[in-house]
């Protein structure tokens, strides 16, 4: 792993990121939950290198905060300008490409790094696969008809996040994805919100659901292995 900093044409300027498994021909962004990036993002994104054979990229939205509490971890994620997020991401796809040498990258995030992926997805020219985890963006503000990427969603059967990633939002997703004859794919889980937490010390860990997990983990890695030429 190492530490990177990522050009943004986000008006914050340049976003930190860490680098795990450099020089593959893969590239996977990884992004965070609305905490920040703690130790389980980096559990995550080691964890998908070495299985997948990817290079993996954290991108830290927050640029250096992150928290345990609830409370401070909305703060955190209201007080951005999702745009300027979004761009943050996409730079992210042209480090990888232009830095790291990767024929092709994909992009993943979990809640609100998920809900990311798909706002990133909408703009981005370069991006090859969007695979959010239960998370969707404000769709008044990102137009998701517009994605031209491949994207694989994964999803709760029993989230109970009202408005960004229950059952009825994801039913609204996939309408939108279809409208737009986005080449997508759409898999459920016998699962709540926050099933991929698997970090015993983090704080969703109650949430982690190891069977819905392995299966969602080996479904993306089979989608970035199929992006190489």
């Amino acid at each position: 792993m190492k530490k990177v900093s990522i050009e943004s044409k986000n008006s914050a300027g340049p976003v930190p990121g860490l680098l795990f498994n450099e020089g593959q021909k893969v590239g996977l962004i990884v992004l965070q939950e609305y905490w920040g990036v703690l130790p389980q993002l980096e559990l995550l994104a080691e964890e998908f290198a070495k299985k997948g054979n990817l290079t993996t990229l954290i991108v830290d939205l927050y640029r250096g905060k992150s928290t345990y509490d609830a409370n401070e971890a909305l703060h955190l994620m209201t007080n951005l300008d999702f745009s300027g997020t979004a761009l943050d991401i996409d730079g992210a796809v042209e480090y990888l490409k232009n830095v790291s040498g990767c024929q092709s990258v994909a992009a993943t995030g979990f809640c609100f790094g998920g809900a990311m992926v798909l706002a990133a997805a909408s703009i981005s020219k370069s991006l090859d696969a969007a695979i959010p985890f239960y998370g969707v963006p404000p769709m008044d503000k990102f137009n998701l008809e517009n994605i031209k990427c491949k994207v694989q969603c994964h999803f709760g059967k029993l989230d109970a996040s009202k408005g960004f990633s229950d059952p009825e939002m994801q039913d609204k997703l996939e309408a939108v994805l279809k409208k737009g004859s986005v080449n997508y794919e759409f898999f459920k889980y016998d699962a709540g919100h926050a099933f991929m937490h698997h970090d015993k010390n983090g704080p969703n860990y109650k949430a982690y659901h190891e069977e819905s997990s392995t299966l969602a983990t080996k479904r993306m890695l089979d989608l970035c292995g199929s992006l190489v030429e």
